[in-house]
């Protein structure tokens, strides 16, 4: 597959993560190195103050890649976090990519084209697939669209799934904000 580096680097990548997660931390961006990946990418380190290097040591292991870390403190609710790396990203999109995934360099520019080509979209999904490594096994992971009255709705209500408790102080903050969350 062609890799247009040009809308790839139209997309920050936002990846949470945290102290206990560093293996699979280090092994993503070992990944994004050994893949060429050029997007700009954006952690959210949730991490302890006891546990608060662990995360930006391994970082500092990949200075070929675009990575800025940005310490949170550990009580700060998800999408609150992922709203500070929005703030934070220079790109016209970002994609939520979690420490233990793998995101394909060619799909990042397809789901920009995408995004590009249908401004009234929030954010565009591609497809997930799981790999089972001991039986050779590929499963598509099925999803849908979510109903909702306005993008951001949409939006937020996908965003649910990864979050613990959606409260309405957070959701009225976030609405307040819908501009930088929207551009997803």
């Amino acid at each position: 597959m062609d890799i247009d580096q040009e809308k790839e680097r139209q997309i920050t990548l936002i990846v949470p993560t945290v102290h206990h997660r560093s293996r699979l931390f280090a092994r993503v961006l070992r990944y994004f190195t050994e893949r060429g990946f050029r997007s700009p990418i954006i952690v959210t380190d949730h991490s302890p103050p006891e546990n608060d290097r662990v995360i930006s040591d391994i970082a500092a292991r990949h200075g070929d890649l675009d990575l800025r870390v940005l310490r949170h403190s550990p009580d700060i609710h998800f999408l609150e976090r992922l709203i500070s790396c929005a703030k934070e990203a220079h790109t016209p999109y970002v994609h939520l990519h979690a420490d233990d995934d793998f995101v394909l360099r060619p799909m990042l520019a397809r789901l920009a084209q995408e995004l590009h080509e249908k401004p009234g979209c929030a954010a565009a999904m591609g497809i997930n697939v799981h790999a089972e490594f001991a039986s050779r096994d590929l499963t598509v992971a099925s999803k849908g669209n979510i109903g909702g009255r306005t993008p951001f709705d949409r939006l937020l209500a996908q965003l649910e799934s990864y979050s613990s408790v959606r409260s309405e102080e957070h959701t009225s903050e976030l609405q307040s904000r819908s501009d930088l969350v929207c551009r997803l």
